[in-house]
């Protein structure tokens, strides 16, 4: 955003260094480089005063900003040398800065001078690694800066005027023999406390071969005079000068041709490169854009909020950036953001007043909120006012995305901020690219660079912590518990609530007074912080976890691990389990670990933080579909008629199909979860299907119980065209071998209305008016099939609703058999268990 050098028609804006690194391609910013350099060319320009390998030391830095690449030392390096090629590669001369790295320069207020605390065995552990790296690249110049090291050199205020800088440390240790730049000596702290010609002087002693003076020429005669001065009072020796003069000839006869500056192309020439190269540009800012972290799931906003919902964009009021006429160049976002809502876009900017009268009549209106921040550690109202409308959006329960216009580092740790969206620069291309992103046109793919502080403490899921949270029972008795539960419920799953899915989430773990669940809590303010339900399948010897959550501003502070590590210990307590199961399918919260097939989910860091805590997780899960298990949906089931294919398909011409149709909802039964003893059906079926079911080593944790309540409800139906005698609510539909009569497949359907078997199954009310099928177990995944497409057929011809979900489907053979009937896949869960093993004594 520093780039002078602006056309619209005929220069390529480029993203800059940081966002290059976001993108994670060094090919890619070997191509910008060249690219640039190119352009460059193209208008005369020969040398570039870049790349800019500072290393970001200390991310309150106000003087690099996102030209720096970073604060990982060796990708920084990697990054550079990419620069460095593509600038080669267009013949175009570079120079490496600021040495020896502002990274952790913090100004002195007193004197304006950039200052490093640094020690030299400091500044060779980070900062001075991407300088070795382009040195033993033979990189053609190197800047040294106009900043104090203490701790380097006592003697010299300035590095650039420093021998023991220059000549000691870059060109004696570093071994570097190219030409040396210095620092501009216009700097105000160079111009007043040294003044330019004794400045120009003493950096010519130091070893500079070239001096900058940037605009003044009143300035740049008495740099010339200095220069003179000292060669004749012979504090400056000429052999200093020469060897300056044969390094910058040097320089210029390996890099620079007078034939090509001056003889430059038309600007014909010049728009035909620009057209050549905005294809890179716009795969290079869609690949810098990076999502840090999206609690609530806000992006794309078309599927979080209402299509034709106001939306409030607020920006800092700030100086214009080259290319823009007015400081409201934000107006072009704001365009942008309009060609994909159709509802309302209000703008305004805020300022170092906060927030005013006019933002909370704004804030009021909206139903979501978009907030830029700019380099906020130089215009630091913008962290106050952020944070200030932040709480606001909290207690509105108003959804707030926070953009990092500039600096990613603004707001990087605050996890208060739940959606935070890195974009590294607020130029045109880039705030028409970020609207895209916004509204689920581009994936943001960017990633945070670097891989130190800020990479590691920003996985969402960390096991280092060795913090530990009082975990309590819960309780639906106590006072204020279902209050507290519903709140941390809504900022997990935002707007989740519409049709009834917290009520039924409490009856599932408020109903049942047997099983135990926990939760964390701020005992000040009554807050809940974390919640993780459990469940005892005692007849099959298994407990599971069913649900595990966190409050998305409370996330990696040991909330969940402190639960996890508490439910654990509970259930190993149990002396008669011998496993523990991830999720159950009954209770159906959760089968598993959620998976997810969007590209910015944090699926990998959940998998990889329970594999960490001690689950059985194979690392190449997708070579192991047998450990998914998917939720499909088939839509239009009134036009639905089994595929030819599925028809043809030879099953078992021993089989039959039979239906136990429902006679209502009812409660809960006492029987043990694998004995159906008596019930409406008749003692034949009930003992086949106990017996189908006790065929099995292992069955998915509840599943017989699922068994038990859909039998407390069924009564038999023998006719094979699974016509129904009681159009209730449950029925059970098994396949039976004909010349064994032995039950071979089953599954249980059900609609909403079964209150004692769908309150058990709240992944029901995720879809309108739909019927469910789960518990689906067979012989071969070809009689599961079968078994499905007759059950489709009897819900067809009941024409009671018109879409149907399957849940519990394994990976594998089963998944493709329902996509053959017109399932199509809506969630997937990963299934894990562990083995109980109990300390002695």
């Amino acid at each position: 955003m520093l780039n002078s050098l602006c056309d619209k028609h005929y220069l390529t804006q480029f993203p800059g260094n940081m966002a290059m690194v976001a993108t994670k391609s060094k090919v890619m910013a070997m191509q910008v480089a060249e690219a640039t350099g190119r352009e460059l060319k193209a208008v005369g320009i020969n040398w570039i005063l870049g790349p800019v390998v500072d290393v970001l030391t200390n991310s309150a830095n106000k003087l690099l900003g996102v030209r720096s690449m970073g604060d990982d030392p060796d990708e920084v390096t990697e990054y550079a040398l990419a620069f460095l090629e593509g600038f080669r590669r267009a013949g175009i001369a570079t120079c490496g800065k600021h040495f020896p790295g502002y990274g952790n320069a913090v100004v002195n207020s007193t004197l304006g001078l950039p200052v490093i605390q640094d020690s030299l065995d400091q500044l060779k552990a980070a900062s001075l690694i991407p300088f070795q790296g382009v040195i033993e690249k033979n990189i053609d110049s190197i800047m040294v800066g106009g900043c104090a090291l203490p701790k380097v050199t006592l003697r010299e205020m300035y590095a650039c005027l420093s021998e023991e800088v220059v000549r000691g440390l870059l060109r004696g240790q570093m071994g570097y023999e190219g030409v040396v730049v210095s620092e501009c000596l216009e700097m105000q702290y160079l111009y007043d406390t040294v003044g330019v010609s004794q400045g120009a002087m003493m950096a010519a002693l130091a070893g500079c071969d070239i001096i900058i003076i940037c605009t003044q020429y009143r300035l740049q005669i008495q740099a010339l005079s200095g220069i003179l001065a000292g060669l004749s009072d012979g504090i400056l020796p000429g052999k200093l000068v020469r060897k300056s003069a044969h390094r910058i000839l040097t320089m210029k006869h390996g890099r620079l041709s007078w034939n090509e500056a001056l003889n430059p192309p038309p600007l014909s020439a010049l728009a035909q490169l620009k057209q050549s190269h905005s294809d890179l540009a716009r795969r290079a800012y869609e690949q810098a854009i990076t999502l840090l972290r999206d609690q609530e799931n806000l992006i794309p906003l078309n599927r979080s909020i209402d299509e034709g919902s106001n939306i409030l964009l607020l920006t800092p009021h700030i100086t214009p950036i080259s290319g823009y006429t007015d400081s409201n160049f934000f107006s072009i976002f704001g365009k942008a953001l309009i060609r994909y809502h159709s509802g309302r876009l209000q703008h305004t900017t805020y300022t170092e007043k906060g927030l005013i009268k006019e933002h909370h009549t704004l804030v009021s209106k909206a139903k979501a909120i978009i907030l830029i921040t700019t380099d906020a550690n130089r215009n630091e109202y913008q962290i106050s006012f952020t944070k200030t409308v932040a709480t606001l959006c909290n207690q509105l329960r108003l959804p707030l995305v926070v953009i990092a216009g500039s600096s990613p580092y603004d707001m990087a740790l605050d996890h208060t901020i739940g959606t935070y969206l890195c974009i590294y620069e607020f130029t045109e291309a880039c705030l028409k690219t970020t609207a895209k992103v916004l509204f689920g046109r581009l994936p943001a793919v960017g990633s945070f660079p670097g891989s130190r502080l800020y990479q590691n403490q920003l996985t969402p899921f960390s096991l280092s912590s060795r913090q530990r949270w009082l975990v309590e029972e819960w309780s639906p008795q106590k006072p204020g518990a279902i209050e507290s539960l519903q709140k941390l419920w809504e900022k997990c799953f935002p707007g989740r609530n519409g049709r009834g899915q917290f009520d039924l989430f409490v009856s599932v773990v408020g109903a049942n007074h047997q099983q135990k669940h926990f939760f964390v809590k701020n005992s000040s303010t009554n807050q809940m912080y974390g919640f993780c339900g459990t469940w005892v399948h005692a007849g099959q010897r298994t407990g599971s976890i069913i649900v595990l959550v966190v409050d998305p501003a409370r996330r990696r502070l040991a909330v969940g691990k402190s639960l996890h590590e508490r439910a654990l210990r509970y259930l190993t307590s149990i002396a008669k389990l011998d496993r523990i199961t991830l999720g159950a399918r009954l209770p159906g919260l959760f089968a598993g670990i959620p998976l997810s097939s969007h590209p910015n989910s944090n699926e990998v860091d959940v998998v990889k933080w329970f594999k960490h805590s001690g689950w059985d997780i194979p690392h190449a899960r997708k070579n192991s579909p047998e450990l998914v298990v998917h939720t499909m949906a088939l839509a239009r089931l009134s036009g639905w008629r089994c595929p030819e294919a599925v028809m043809a398909r030879p099953t078992n011409t021993n089989v039959t199909f039979k239906v136990m149709g429902s006679v209502g909802a009812s409660s809960e039964a006492s029987q043990s979860p694998t004995s159906f003893g008596s019930s409406p059906v008749s003692s034949g079926i009930a003992h086949k299907l106990n017996k189908f079911l006790s065929s099995f080593n292992v069955l998915p944790s509840g599943i017989p119980e699922l068994y038990r309540l859909a039998l407390s409800d069924a009564t038999e139906n023998t006719t094979a065209t699974g016509s129904s005698d009681n159009n209730g609510n449950v029925t059970i539909v098994v396949a039976i071998d004909v010349d064994s009569g032995e039950v071979i497949a089953s599954l249980v359907s059900f609609e909403r209305g079964a209150y004692a078997l769908a309150r058990l199954q709240p992944w029901i009310l995720e879809f309108s008016d739909a019927c469910g099928l789960c518990a689906l177990l067979g012989q071969t995944p070809v009689l599961r099939q079968a078994l499905v497409a007759f059950q489709l057929e009897n819900q067809r011809q009941k024409r009671d609703v018109d879409l149907c979900v399957l849940c519990g489907v394994d990976g594998g053979d089963d998944k493709w058999l329902m996509q053959q009937l017109g399932f199509v896949e809506t969630q997937s869960f990963l299934t894990v268990q562990r083995s109980v093993t109990r300390e002695s004594g």
